[in-house]
């Protein structure tokens, strides 16, 4: 539980030392959106085992660091070449290793961060919805960790009906819920907070 709570403090301070330096150097952010997304495509092809080659996955990877400064002119690339280009070292990278690589590793290696890059590049856009776009990037950016922590306390106080033993031993209901209480307590305490501090346009 300490672990926990020491993670979770962290990772507040260090999306509010971002998006207070992203203020007065607006590349921070995105840099720090880029490497999110890297992190997500090395994640999801290496660390769930789908592809265990290192070249590929670190190939997969360039899409998400590059799409988030292609979005916001930081390099004048078109998103086409980038997948074309990316496609085409997919390609010839599938040829070099095939004898150790199966059709699941190839698909997901074309497919997921392309998917990821948008995923992630679409935060770009929601950083451009005028002063509203920090307040809405926050909501994106915490809803999670506020909907994990609140889901896993809870569940550690107060769950007793499994959810799904087979998929997640621990999970429990109660912690569902909890997850979800703390969640939309936190979207109303955060829009209160931009409505009547900064003078946010956020109907409660």
């Amino acid at each position: 539980m300490k672990t926990r709570v020491i993670s979770g403090a962290l990772i507040v301070l260090v999306v509010a030392a971002i998006l207070t330096a992203q203020i007065y150097l607006p590349v921070i952010l995105v840099g720090f959106i880029a490497l999110a997304g890297a992190v997500v495509v090395y994640e999801v092809l290496w660390a769930t085992g789908i592809c265990k080659n290192k070249i590929i996955v670190a190939a997969g990877m360039l899409p998400a660091v590059l799409v988030p400064f292609a979005l916001q002119g930081y390099i004048n690339i078109p998103l086409g070449v980038i997948f074309t280009v990316y496609a085409g070292i997919i390609f010839a990278l599938t040829l070099k290793f095939h004898s150790g690589l199966n059709m699941a590793a190839v698909v997901s290696a074309i497919c997921l961060p392309i998917v990821i890059s948008f995923a992630f590049g679409s935060l770009c856009f929601i950083i451009q919805n005028g002063k509203m776009g920090i307040f809405h990037l926050l909501l994106v950016l915490c809803w999670s960790a506020i909907s994990d922590t609140g889901a896993y306390f809870t569940g550690v106080l107060m769950g007793k009906h499994k959810m799904a033993k087979v998929i997640s031993p621990k999970k429990t209901w109660e912690g569902f819920a909890g997850g979800m209480f703390f969640s939309l307590l936190f979207t109303l305490l955060l829009g209160i907070l931009f409505k009547n501090a900064y003078g946010y346009d956020v109907e409660i």
